[in-house]
């Protein structure tokens, strides 16, 4: 039912932009493979400059964020009148993807299947090299011994992979 999704989302763009998080309570990324939902979004919103998508995800595949980021290449027939570079850049900025990390211990033992937190910041770094906007999210912080110190390293490690100036923000 994408089609209702979206005139759902039209008919508020009317009354105002929207920020949707079409991504929070599941990882479309992990199933883009099989269903394209993402790609469908990100189509869609590069139609719609109000709207702003933020794709939660545990991604640690690089190459997707490629993929992705060809369909907001202006096309070969795309005239310097039509569509600009400067306005596929600004459309790919309204895509937000935020990756959730744990410290390892944490992920380790409760992420069963998902991406190394370290594979997921590989793929956040290359998220953000396609162009696109990204979000780190160090939540939820879970209570364990030596807590403090294990987000402590995990923070460490992630901005030695990033650098802050590069987030859209970090919760």
């Amino acid at each position: 039912n994408m089609d209702d999704y979206f005139n759902e989302v039209e008919q508020l763009l009317k009354q105002h932009p929207v920020y949707l998080c079409i991504s929070y309570d599941t990882d479309l990324l992990a199933v883009e493979g099989r269903f394209g939902f993402v790609r469908k979004w990100l189509e869609f919103a590069k139609l719609h400059q109000d709207l702003t998508l933020e794709i939660r995800t545990k991604s640690g595949n690089p190459e997707i964020f490629k993929e992705l980021a060809k369909l907001y290449e202006p096309a070969e027939t795309d005239s310097a009148c039509e569509i600009s570079n400067a306005a596929y850049m600004q459309a790919m900025r309204r895509i937000i993807f935020a990756w959730t990390v744990s410290p390892e211990a944490v992920a380790s033992a409760t992420e069963h299947g998902a991406p190394s937190p370290h594979l997921r910041l590989q793929a956040l770094k290359a998220a953000k090299e396609a162009g696109f906007s990204v979000r780190l999210c160090f939540d939820p912080m879970i209570y364990h011994s030596g807590w403090k110190n294990s987000y402590f390293e995990l923070v460490k490690s992630a901005f030695n992979i990033i650098k802050p100036a590069d987030l859209y923000d970090v919760s």
